[in-house]
């Protein structure tokens, strides 16, 4: 690399990082990705986002990764950022133009970008999310293109009440007719498609478009995780633990929220985190799932601890093995 080439940082860093043509060398990676002159060349960003979130040479960073990707100037990168703004909340000083280039990204087809522009609208983000209406009409395009996860969304997000705990959502204005939304998801059901068993169980369990019934809903969830749906994962593993149309099971719902945690799940790592303190009798969890994995999410913003103080951290030390 010649001297004040900042094209050259990331190619260096990324063969630093990965020992191409010579040993593995984190720390130099990390020092030419965070010089001045790496500021220099924005192809530096997903580089260095990519280190802050592997946790091989520094801590788990995933706020920083997410603004740098914000700001790559890669389209992959932007729509990669979207799944970490859902899961931490991170803000931007400037989320208009962050949310232009995920718009363009979605307008121009990019493979994934729509998705991740309508789960952001869908999330609790400060800027971005609370805009269910915004997101669906996202979707709305690309389920009339026949995409099947779109229309699965669609159908799935019609309630938007549906995981609150009364059994009464009530229908947004745009919604399709029970007849319409069972024949969706009873066609993906029939192509195999895991996100339509989801949808089914999470249906179920309310009892819209379905009658309700707590142990179908269940068996739905099982089909769907079976078949690597994520989210089902982390609704089964709450099955599993509150006893909902099965046997309460730790080791189920553990079972399952590992799994969501490992193929990606925030939502499951939240709640492995927290399980740990009721896991003194039963003493089926790992001190890294507990304390580790714990103390990394409250780092990271990942756990609310409300009233100013880490009342929720603490009371992990209140007694059995964490203490």
């Amino acid at each position: 690399m010649e001297e004040g080439d900042a094209s050259a940082v990331a190619i260096l860093a990324g063969m630093l990082a990965e020992g191409e043509g010579g040993a593995v060398d984190g720390k130099r990676a990390l020092t030419l990705l965070t010089s001045e002159l790496s500021q220099k060349d924005r192809r530096a960003y997903p580089v260095l986002a990519g280190l802050y979130l592997d946790n091989r040479f520094t801590g788990r960073r995933p706020r920083d990764a997410a603004r740098l990707l914000a700001t790559a100037p890669d389209l992959n990168s932007i729509i990669a950022a979207a799944s970490l703004f859902v899961d931490y909340g991170e803000r931007l000083k400037t989320p208009a133009a962050y949310e232009r280039r995920l718009e363009s990204a979605a307008k121009v087809g990019e493979p994934g970008a729509a998705m991740a522009l309508a789960r952001l609208r869908f999330s609790n983000h400060p800027d971005f999310g609370n805009d269910d209406s915004g997101a669906r009409a996202v979707l709305a395009p690309l389920a009339a293109a026949g995409d099947r996860e779109a229309q699965l969304l669609l159908v799935e997000t019609q309630y938007g009440d549906l995981g609150a705990s009364s059994f009464n959502p009530r229908p947004r204005g745009d919604a399709m007719s029970d007849d319409e939304a069972r024949a969706l998801i009873e066609d993906g059901i029939a192509a195999d498609v895991a996100s339509a068993f989801r949808v089914k169980g999470r249906f179920q369990r309310v009892g819209v478009v379905y009658p309700q019934d707590d142990a179908a809903a269940t068996q739905s969830l099982l089909a769907a995780a079976e078949r690597g749906d994520v989210e089902a994962m982390v609704l089964l593993g709450a099955a599993y633990d509150d006893g909902l149309g099965t046997a309460e099971n730790p080791r189920e719902r553990l079972r399952w929220w590992r799994e969501a945690a490992r193929l990606g799940s925030f939502a499951a790592r939240q709640k492995l985190a927290r399980a740990f303190t009721f896991d003194s009798f039963d003493k089926l969890m790992t001190l890294r799932e507990g304390v580790t994995e714990r103390l990394a999410l409250y780092n990271n913003g990942g756990i609310s601890l409300g009233f100013g103080t880490p009342m929720e951290l603490l009371g992990m030390f209140s007694g059995g093995r964490a203490r």
